[in-house]
């Protein structure tokens, strides 16, 4: 991060969220391969991780074009998303 030009604070709290998130991610994997068995939790996994590939980041591609796009073509490139 600090290579790509961020400075230490934001690099250092992505780092920490980024670790947070793979030890909650295994805590929870392991209990839900526990109670479930290994291949149902893969799979609620990988449907999980398409949702938010998919449906995550279609809404914050909405607010990233609203947010960029001049207010006199905001609609046509809002309008553009479900095609790309």
């Amino acid at each position: 991060m600090r290579s790509a030009g961020y400075p230490l604070g934001p690099s250092l709290s992505f780092l920490l969220t980024r670790n947070l998130g793979g030890a909650v991610g295994a805590l929870g994997g392991a209990v839900l391969a526990d109670r479930y068995g290994i291949k149902l939790a893969v799979v609620y996994l990988l449907v999980l991780l398409a949702g938010v590939g998919t449906t995550g980041t279609q809404i914050l591609l909405s607010t990233f074009i609203g947010g960029h796009y001049p207010a006199w073509s905001r609609a046509t490139g809002l309008g553009a998303i479900p095609f790309s």
